[in-house]
C-alpha cells in the first residue's frame, strides 16, 4: 500500500517556488457566476478596480465571489443580505483605507463592526481594499502556511502579520516585481494565492 510521506510536504525552499506554484496553480478552482441569472463569472482582477475606487457592483460581485453562499447580495427568494448591506454601507470607509485617508487601526475598527465574529472575513476587506498589500486569507492558506513555515493559523489581525511577511518573502522570490507596480503585483500574488490554497485542500484531503 502506498503511503504518503508527510515530512516530504514540510518547510519551504524558495528555490523550487516557481515549481511549486505552476504545480499547485492548476488545481484551483474558484470560478464563480455574477448571479444564478447571469452565468458570466465574476473577473476578480477587474472587480478589484486597481486604479480607482470600488464602486458598489465590484464590493457586491468581490464578496459573491468569496463566499456564494453566505456573501451573495440577493438571495434566492429576493431578501437582503445583511452581511453585504452592512459592508456596502462602509465603502466610503473602504475607499478611505485604499487611498491612504485612514489607518490600519481604523480600518480594523471598521471591520469588526461589519464582520465581528469572522477574522477571514475582516481581512478579506482589507484585501479588496490594498490588495497589493494584503493578500486573500482564509482555513486552506493558513493550512498551507502552517506546513511551509511551522506556524499556527493566526487568529487575530496582529497575528496575520506572520503571515504576511512569509507571504511577501515569497511573493518577492516569486517573479520579483516593485511594489510600486500594484496590477501585476496583484497579478503575482493572485498565482501564488491559488497554488497555496489549492496546497491547503490538498493537505486537508490527505495529511490528517
Amino acid at each position: 500500500m502506498f503511503v504518503l510521506n508527510r515530512d516530504h510536504f514540510r518547510g519551504s525552499n524558495e528555490a523550487h517556488l516557481n515549481n511549486f506554484v505552476t504545480c499547485w496553480e492548476r488545481y484551483y478552482r474558484g470560478s464563480v457566476p455574477i448571479s444564478s441569472a447571469d452565468t458570466t463569472l465574476i473577473n476578480y482582477e477587474v472587480e478589484l478596480n486597481i486604479q480607482s475606487d470600488l464602486t458598489e457592483q465590484n464590493v457586491t460581485r468581490l464578496l459573491r465571489w468569496k463566499d456564494p453562499r453566505m456573501l451573495t447580495h440577493l438571495k434566492v427568494n429576493g431578501t437582503d443580505n445583511h452581511r453585504v448591506r452592512n459592508v456596502l454601507n462602509k465603502i466610503r470607509a473602504l475607499n478611505q483605507f485604499r487611498n491612504g485617508s485612514i489607518n490600519r487601526q481604523t480600518f480594523a475598527q471598521t471591520t469588526a463592526g461589519i464582520f465581528p465574529n469572522g477574522i477571514v472575513w475582516q481581512l478579506f476587506l482589507f484585501h479588496i481594499a490594498r490588495p497589493w498589500e494584503w493578500p486573500i486569507a482564509d482555513q486552506h492558506v493558513f493550512r498551507a502556511h502552517a506546513a511551509l513555515f511551522q506556524q499556527p493559523a493566526p487568529q487575530t489581525l496582529d497575528a496575520i502579520e506572520l503571515y504576511r511577511n512569509n507571504f511577501a518573502c515569497l511573493a518577492q522570490a516569486f517573479q520579483g516585481i516593485s511594489v510600486d507596480c500594484r496590477v501585476e503585483t496583484v497579478r503575482r500574488n493572485k498565482r501564488l494565492d491559488d497554488a497555496l490554497m489549492s496546497y491547503g485542500q490538498f493537505l486537508l484531503a490527505y495529511d490528517r
